[in-house]
């Protein structure tokens, strides 16, 4: 149902939580930290795989700009989403420049847990790409 989440200041953002099971863990969002700012920049770009295969690759890179305007060190998590495939022709890599440092967990969440120090900033780069037969005709990027 609906989750209403309030701070000092009061009401902070409204949210929504599925069915969860009692003793189940789930994740919740508490609203902003206006001290913690994030910028997200999308490139994406498409190429034929080449001569010695078929088909299209579909690059995504994500960067995730961060700073902490507060005079204290936050602890981040931070995580990015890629896509995953239960379709053998469509292939997922993610790239080897994507920054290090994550967790990826089976559902294609990519999670990056540090401390970021007053005044500081810091970049997070993902980089994917998904590679599908020439005769598929759905789309990868969405809308």
């Amino acid at each position: 149902g609906e989750v209403d989440a309030y701070r000092n200041a009061g009401f902070s953002g409204r949210s929504e939580i599925e069915y969860t099971p009692a003793g189940s863990e789930f994740l919740a969002g508490f609203g902003v930290e206006r001290s913690v700012r994030v910028e997200r920049t999308l490139k994406r770009y498409k190429e034929s795989a080449g001569a010695l295969s078929s088909g299209r690759i579909f690059h995504t890179r994500a960067t995730l700009r961060l700073r902490n305007e507060s005079d204290q060190t936050r602890t981040i998590r931070l995580q990015e989403r890629i896509p995953v495939s239960s379709v053998a022709e469509i292939r997922v890599k993610l790239e080897s420049d994507t920054t290090g440092g994550y967790r990826l967990s089976d559902d294609g969440i990519l999670t990056w847990e540090f401390e970021l120090g007053p005044r500081k900033s810091r970049s997070v780069e993902v980089h994917f790409t998904v590679r599908t037969p020439e005769s598929y005709r759905g789309e990868i990027f969405g809308k």
